[in-house]
């Protein structure tokens, strides 16, 4: 107990001398940071790793988003199993920056946008066609992304260290579990989507069964809602499920290429853009209404 407060004590010490640095300086910094942020959202990373699976390299970013998605899935449990609350929660003196603070959901622990940015920048440095200082540049990116979280006061030197560890490894695992998977010739591709979809159902039942904390403000209205805060959780689920089963169905049906001319990869890109957006901003809409 007492080495869990001190490290509260010191994550909220270290993030109150990272405010008082983010209020002296020139605004450009916290610009600089609220754009690291921005493009290491899930969303954000996520259509990254998908352009590189449509036009790029399908292997390569089948193996990303086997990564991102474990990694996912193991944040979204950690996060209603720790059930800690965010930084201005646990200490009012903590002042996120106001355009960040909105998009922050979810309990604190581990961060997301430092998962992410491990995962698909790390997955990409650790291919053995990746050169040396490009991959350096590439870990050193994630860990500017996972910096921004704790200089915009949205997650605690905690957060983003266990955020970096869980991408980080779920890029080995994604490269790793993708290479066992291309060896078999058997069942193997079924026998993990089977795996994922029943460990992901687990993850959902442990988040819609479980016992959340329920603290009051001076005003007696509660801090922060549970069920509310596990919706990321039911989310990872969806993108885990949704990835392997259409993983064994592309695998052994589809079987699609990225091979072909510059030209050819340019519209398969357009196309499948066009899909994702008018998925996000219409079928999604419609389903959300239910």
């Amino acid at each position: 107990m007492a080495n869990k407060i001190f490290l509260q004590d010191a994550g909220m010490s270290y993030l109150l001398a990272l405010q008082n640095l983010r209020e002296s300086v020139s605004p450009g910094w916290s610009a600089f940071f609220e754009q690291a942020t921005f493009f290491s959202g899930m969303q954000q990373i996520l259509l990254i790793l998908a352009c590189i699976y449509w036009a790029v390299d399908k292997r390569l970013g089948q193996q990303l988003l086997m990564g991102w998605n474990s990694g996912r899935l193991a944040l979204g449990f950690f996060k209603i199993w720790a059930c800690i609350y965010r930084p201005w929660i646990l200490d009012p003196r903590i002042e996120p920056a106001p355009k960040i603070k909105a998009g922050a959901t979810g309990y604190s622990f581990p961060s997301g946008h430092s998962m992410s940015a491990a995962a698909a920048f790390g997955g990409i440095a650790m291919q053995k066609e990746t050169r040396k200082r490009f991959a350096i540049f590439l870990v050193f990116v994630a860990i500017v992304v996972a910096f921004s979280r704790n200089f915009l006061s949205v997650h605690t030197p905690q957060d983003v260290v266990v955020g970096l560890a869980l991408g980080f490894a779920g890029a080995w695992f994604g490269i790793w579990l993708f290479n066992k998977i291309e060896q078999n010739n058997g069942f193997l591709d079924v026998i993990v989507a089977a795996v994922a979809t029943v460990l992901a159902l687990l993850v959902a039942w442990f988040a819609y069964a479980k016992q959340y904390p329920v603290d009051y403000d001076e005003a007696g209205k509660i801090l922060v809602e549970g069920q509310k805060m596990a919706t990321d959780t039911y989310k990872a689920v969806g993108w885990i499920i949704g990835f392997f089963i259409s993983f064994v169905i592309e695998r052994r049906f589809v079987k699609f290429t990225t091979a072909g001319t510059m030209i050819e990869r340019l519209e398969r890109l357009v196309f499948c853009l066009f899909f994702y957006y008018c998925t996000i901003k219409t079928i999604s809409k419609i389903f959300s209404i239910f």
